[in-house]
């Protein structure tokens, strides 16, 4: 299974020294799997698509991609989680939101 390796947000502080963390993020497979259930529930209907982050900005670009070369998609939005979901999911995690418009 493939996956991206991320550095250690607590690299910014300063005195700390960075260090790569082993965390399966975005594992190919569960992207795929994302892209499939979404395909089967709009089918050819174009698409507005939110991505929220929390501050993993490469990952939300990379997303934006996959989704623009899938779907058609009328309009992209990024947007941040607010400070309770960044501190509860922490500043790597990602949220994808859509809705369907008619043909």
């Amino acid at each position: 299974m493939k996956r991206l390796i991320l550095t250690d947000s607590t690299a910014d502080i300063p005195g700390n020294v960075p260090r790569d963390l082993d965390i399966e993020v975005l594992p190919v497979n569960m992207i795929l799997s994302m892209l499939d259930m979404i395909k089967k529930e709009i089918g050819d209907h174009p698409i507005t698509l939110a991505i929220a982050h929390g501050r993993n900005l490469n990952i939300v670009l990379s997303l934006r991609s996959v989704f623009e070369n899938t779907f058609d998609c009328r309009e992209v939005f990024r947007t941040y989680f607010g400070p309770s979901i960044g501190i509860n999911a922490g500043p790597d995690a990602i949220g994808v939101m859509y809705y369907t418009h008619e043909k």
